[in-house]
């Protein structure tokens, strides 16, 4: 036997897919999605407390802190990686919603609405799994019994690695729930993606911006164009006749203006004369 076969893992195969493992993976992401977006109750302790360690060394130590932060690091991964879903999730969003408000089709905007509903599922979902609260660490009544009159301390490294122990078995409980929570995120994000690549391709092929045809009713003829501008001649011309007619009784009146001054004058030297 070959020394990869002997120590190394093997090839992962590729897995048989039907119609009963469709159906089971459907089921599974229904009841996910039904645990996501209800409200959950509080994570339990273990029915047993771990046994007594009796070692009571700085390795043992050293051991159960790295498993305790390994609990709680995958929390805080699995709150980064629903960040940038909810990322993701936004840039989704406003390009449906560009689609949306700039094509007709009634079966584009079914696609895309309900495609942007599952995208606001996806992001409520989410936003559940940052900022995780449900967290164990160590604190003053691990380390000292302040429930009795006289508080008595224990610094006992046994005593703390054990609970270190508890604290990680509980982290691991609340960081499975958060990685359940964040694949339902997932999969209905997938799904939106699905239905809005749909609804997006139908706008690429079936767009309904066609050209819009304008019908002029009242058409004009060349005949109807003559007479206006015939009318439109005659009414200059009447316009010219009136203006030559107010400049002639300009002149009359200047004229009479002027031979009413002349009167004035004449009047004005026989008042003169007859006053010597």
């Amino acid at each position: 036997m070959d020394w990869q076969d002997k120590y190394l893992c093997s090839r992962i195969e590729r897995g048989s897919y039907s119609i009963a493992w469709l159906i089971k993976e459907i089921k599974s992401m229904w009841f996910l999605f039904v645990h996501s977006i209800f409200p959950h109750r509080r994570p339990t302790e273990p029915n047993c407390d771990l046994p007594e360690i009796n070692d009571g060394s700085n390795k043992t130590y050293d051991i159960c802190l790295d498993i305790f932060n390994q609990a709680d690091n995958r929390i805080n991964l699995l709150e980064d990686k629903a960040i940038k879903i909810i990322t993701y999730v936004t840039a989704l969003f406003a390009l449906e919603s560009f689609v949306l408000v700039n094509f007709a089709s009634q079966i584009i905007k079914y696609c895309i609405t309900v495609s942007m509903l599952l995208l606001l599922l996806s992001i409520f979902i989410s936003f559940r799994c940052v900022n995780v609260k449900f967290r164990k660490t160590l604190f003053v009544l691990d380390l000292y019994s302040l429930e009795e009159e006289n508080p008595k301390s224990n610094f006992d490294i046994a005593v703390i690695s054990r609970n270190l122990l508890s604290a990680a078995i509980y982290n691991q409980n609340v960081a499975d729930n958060t990685a359940d929570i964040l694949k339902s995120a997932r999969n209905t994000l997938a799904l939106a993606l699905l239905v809005g690549t749909i609804g997006i391709t139908l706008s690429m092929v079936y767009s309904d911006r066609k050209p819009q045809v304008v019908t002029i009713q009242n058409q004009v003829t060349t005949s109807g164009i003559e007479e206006i501008v015939k009318e439109q001649n005659s009414l200059i011309q009447s316009l010219i006749e009136q203006n030559r007619e107010s400049s002639k009784l300009k002149k009359d009146v200047e004229l009479i203006k002027q031979e009413q001054q002349r009167l004035m004058n004449e009047l004005q030297q026989l008042k003169d004369v007859a006053g010597r």
